[in-house]
């Protein structure tokens, strides 16, 4: 569903067996003259790829480089789009191609040697299903010559497999992708190809998924794709710089940062309602500013789970905005470009079916992305007030301000004035037990009704002491308390002042097991979730 009433370029990121926009944002210096219904309606035209009878070519023995990829057509036949306001941005080409890929370094070819027996890759494919922005339509149109013909039935079939099972299986919308790209009017642009591999049996996955993303931290990325895998349906076969980049040295000298960052939140503020059912309404305000000139079109990872219903800017005007039906994302319109370094609010209202039953209790689905997320563990602060029935209860990140009741309504108030990578909570019918003795912090642990008061005072004991050496070996502990809760499954997580805990931990004890696993998850109070990679 494309949402019409006022009421992503693209870089796309292979993780935790989901492939979801990396959410670049861009400047609208060349389109600030178009209204919102102007840009909503060349959404619609990017969306539906209606392809030109008259913008087919069949060719023999024709080459397209990006940057270290050869696309080699040796005999076949291309079919483009209508433009799109003047630009091309799609084509499929059925007959014989390959690819040939030479990564640039040692430990890039030694990611490839995983895959096959070779330091370099070259594949055969009989389909390959093209979306580019900037300058690939004049590199591929070039030195083609045209003819009119009818487009055959596979073209067609192989956009809708493509574009759908993106949308609805994976929650990406190329479209909105493909949209972000135009609107920044970069001469360079985007290059995003998905090929058949001509012999389905050879080296690994019958499918190669290629992307070529100038505003990425490494530009150049190959991936096996496996379309009717449920997890994981993406592998990294490699992923660099450009060649340029090599050349100038600039690459042995990036970091992360250099992603073109285009906003940055620095603090949400939410009325969150919670039912039993597992529903969740929110109603999040973000604050953010604008990083570069003419910011209008912004893209936030919402889990597709959860739609959005409305958006308003700082003076409560409605907003258009774009969500389509399992997209793991939204964009909105802004009625007129910012300026850099401009402190804005925007706020987002939006429900679904975010939690899911977990031993009596309720577990967030998506832990990261139940609330809009721009960019990649991006601190900020929070202030988050809560809904829910009087006899459940809801444990935050952050200090609980104040509670109180209307009715069979209960209310609680959660403030997080530290900037923090995330934030989460529990909600359910717990029972507690709190640790509290000299010299120790309040330390409150829940479980579920079938656990002994015993086995909690264990864990908050374990918790307890491994907080007092952790403060010994790495500074003072910043938070004035601590609550513990147990989760369902394997894996236990740490937020400020707030602990996921594997329900195995409380179901037994295995000495020198269970402690060391409770003194890992409290240790991230201080080192965060997680040590990263720079690329993959």
């Amino acid at each position: 569903m494309m949402v019409l009433s006022m009421n992503n370029g693209i870089r796309l990121l292979f993780t935790v067996g989901v492939l979801i926009l990396s959410t670049p944002t861009y400047p609208q210096s060349s389109t600030s003259v178009l209204s919102s219904q102007d840009i909503l309606q060349l959404y619609k035209d990017v969306k539906n790829l209606n392809f030109d009878e008259s913008r087919v070519a069949n060719v023999e023995n024709v080459t397209f480089a990006k940057d270290r990829a050869i696309f080699a057509f040796q005999k076949g036949t291309f079919y483009f789009v209508e433009p799109v306001r003047e630009h091309i941005t799609g084509a499929i080409f059925l007959g014989e191609g390959s690819l040939s890929l030479d990564p640039p370094t040692e430990i890039e070819r030694a990611q490839v040697r995983r895959f096959l027996e070779a330091d370099s890759l070259l594949e055969t494919f009989s389909a390959a299903y093209l979306r580019f922005t900037g300058q690939a339509a004049h590199d591929l149109i070039k030195d083609l010559t045209f003819t009119q013909a009818e487009i055959p039935d596979k073209v067609t079939e192989l956009h809708e497999e493509i574009s759908d099972y993106f949308l609805k299986e994976r929650g990406i919308n190329l479209a909105s992708g493909v949209l972000g790209d135009l609107l920044n009017g970069a001469e360079e642009g985007l290059f995003f190809a998905v090929l058949e591999k001509k012999q389905p049996e050879l080296n690994f996955s019958s499918y190669l998924a290629f992307i070529f993303e100038p505003n990425a931290s490494e530009e150049v990325a190959l991936f096996q794709y496996f379309p009717r895998r449920s997890k994981k349906p993406f592998y990294t076969v490699c992923s660099f710089h450009r060649t340029n980049d090599y050349q100038s040295g600039d690459a042995f000298f990036s970091t992360v940062e250099e992603d073109d960052d285009a906003l940055q939140i620095s603090h949400y503020k939410m009325q969150v309602k919670l039912e039993k059912s597992g529903k969740l309404n929110t109603e999040a305000e973000l604050t953010y500013s604008p990083l570069v000139d003419n910011l209008r079109f912004l893209t936030f990872v919402l889990y597709q789970e959860l739609e959005v219903d409305s958006v308003n800017n700082v003076l409560g005007e409605t907003l258009a905005f774009i969500q389509e039906e399992k997209e793991a994302a939204f964009s909105v319109i802004l009625d007129e470009p910012l300026l850099p370094q401009t402190e804005q609010t925007l706020t987002v209202y939006y429900s679904g079916d975010a939690l899911e039953p977990a031993n009596g209790n309720l577990l967030l689905k998506n832990k990261v992305y139940w609330y809009p997320r721009y960019g990649y563990l991006v601190p900020a602060t929070y202030d988050i007030t809560f809904e829910y029935p009087s006899d459940w209860q809801v444990i935050s990140v952050g200090a609980k301000i104040e509670r109180w009741e209307d009715g069979s309504s209960a209310f609680s108030r959660w403030l997080e004035d530290t900037p923090a990578f995330g934030a989460a909570f529990a909600f359910g019918y717990f029972d507690s037990t709190t640790y509290d003795s000299e010299n120790v912090l309040p330390i409150k642990v829940y479980s579920s009704h079938s656990r002994a008061t015993s086995i909690r005072a264990k864990i908050g004991g374990d918790v307890a002491n491994s907080l007092y050496f952790f403060e010994s070996l790495l500074g003072h502990y910043p938070y004035k308390h601590m609550n513990v809760v147990e989760t369902p499954g394997v894996g236990s997580q740490g937020f400020p002042a707030l602990l996921f805990l594997t329900s195995h931990t409380f179901a037994r004890e295995i000495e020198g097991v269970m402690e060391a696993l409770r003194g890992h998850e409290v240790a991230h109070q201080w080192w965060g979730n997680l040590v990263g990679w720079e690329t993959y």
